[in-house]
């Protein structure tokens, strides 16, 4: 057993994680069963283009000057749709980054809030 407010050790060194808040238990489970009963296939995508978009962001994102950020379900589908919005549009890609689903999202999205000491 190991108790620990470091979420990326106990993600690493754990089979089973129970996630405490205000003293109660609040989820249980393997990493892979929390990321799906909470997160599920929705993954944080940015994409940093050669300049700034114009126009509505494709595929639900925001855009940010250069940069379309949000959050995509069915991964592969909904990046290759956003991807081929870009390119179609004339746009170059110079980054793409996919935030794979932590125990600090799960956390996160269970307690609304960021870990307290």
């Amino acid at each position: 057993m190991l108790t620990t407010h470091q979420l990326d050790e106990a993600e690493h060194e754990c089979d089973r994680i129970v996630i405490i808040d205000g003293g109660r238990a609040i989820a249980n489970g393997s990493l892979a069963e929390l990321v799906e009963t909470t997160l599920g296939s929705r993954r944080r995508v940015r994409v940093t283009l050669d300049r700034p978009w114009q126009g509505p962001a494709p595929g639900g994102l925001r855009a940010r000057g250069a940069i379309l950020d949000g959050e995509i379900g069915r991964l592969g589908e909904s990046l290759a749709e956003v991807l081929g919005s870009v390119s179609g549009a004339g746009y170059g890609v110079l980054d793409l980054q996919v935030e794979k689903a932590s125990l600090h999202s799960v956390f996160l999205h269970l307690t609304g809030r960021e870990l307290r000491e």
